[in-house]
């Protein structure tokens, strides 16, 4: 569950800190393997995580759940260790041009900034969740060659990345685009490890889950009430709602952990602030 942190990050209104916590707490509450908290980025760059301190503290933590933030450099990283998260998430893109958007540095610059953050996750035992943006196309080149996806993979194995997520960060990607993606990325890398992030803006998410649950790939983000989008991606609406995506894996004859009261009751307390 993602909504917590890729959710607000662009939301229109400016969401109160006691907010967030009983957001994060009400999903707590739903068996999730893992939420996405915050974002520990430059409040210039992105004002609605300037908080994310005061999040992490502030939130009843349950053991089984594991609890992710966004670490773009050392800074964010140093930061994100005063809160004992379990997991870090760093987020380069196969897209250059998307790459100095996002973090003001091309790509090849942001991999070399990664490398430093997940040498101090490694020191620290913390998990580290390598989230693969434009994982085939980018708002600003279009199409991505899955051969330069799948070699970026390649570059978060060798960080040492536990998960990678490949994303389709403004929702363009189409099942078949997704196919080409795996095929290039599973010569590299066991299903096992990899994620899927889907952006439902032009209503084919749930296409790219069932071309990712064929390839063996049982792990998705979503985001509880279809909150989310980037505001460094033109056009990225909505994340998969965590909902639509659930319904659609039970009618399929996938069983998930969610317990789907407490996911009722987290979209009543969420909707009276959001």
């Amino acid at each position: 569950e993602v909504a917590p942190r890729d959710g607000l990050q662009n939301h229109h209104k400016d969401i109160q800190t006691r907010d967030k916590i009983k957001m994060v707490n009400v999903l707590s509450q739903c068996n999730f393997d893992s939420l996405e908290v915050t974002s520990f980025v430059s409040p210039k760059w992105v004002p609605k995580m300037a908080d994310a301190h005061d999040v992490m503290m502030g939130i009843d933590r349950i053991d089984t759940i594991d609890y992710v933030v966004l670490t773009p450099n050392d800074t964010g990283m140093k930061n994100a260790l005063l809160c004992h998260p379990n997991t870090i998430s760093i987020f380069p893109a196969s897209s250059d041009a998307f790459c100095l958007k996002n973090l003001n540095a091309n790509k090849n610059e942001t991999f070399q900034r990664f490398e430093s953050v997940t040498k101090t996750a490694h020191e620290h035992n913390i998990r580290i969740k390598g989230s693969l943006s434009c994982a085939g196309y980018c708002p600003y080149v279009g199409d991505i060659a899955p051969e330069i996806v799948a070699q970026d993979v390649q570059k978060l194995l060798d960080m040492g990345c536990q998960e990678i997520s490949l994303a389709d960060t403004v929702g363009q990607m189409t099942g078949d685009k997704s196919k080409a993606v795996l095929d290039a990325v599973l010569k590299r890398v066991n299903p096992e490890k990899l994620s899927g992030h889907f952006h439902d803006t032009s209503g084919q998410a749930l296409d790219n889950v069932d071309v990712y649950i064929s390839a063996g790939i049982s792990v998705f983000d979503s985001a509880i009430l279809g909150l989310g989008g980037c505001p460094f991606a033109t056009g990225a609406k909505g994340n998969l709602d965590t909902r639509k995506l659930l319904n659609h894996l039970h009618q399929k004859g996938h069983t998930t952990t969610v317990d789907m009261t407490a996911l009722t009751n987290a979209e009543k307390t969420i909707s009276q602030f959001i």
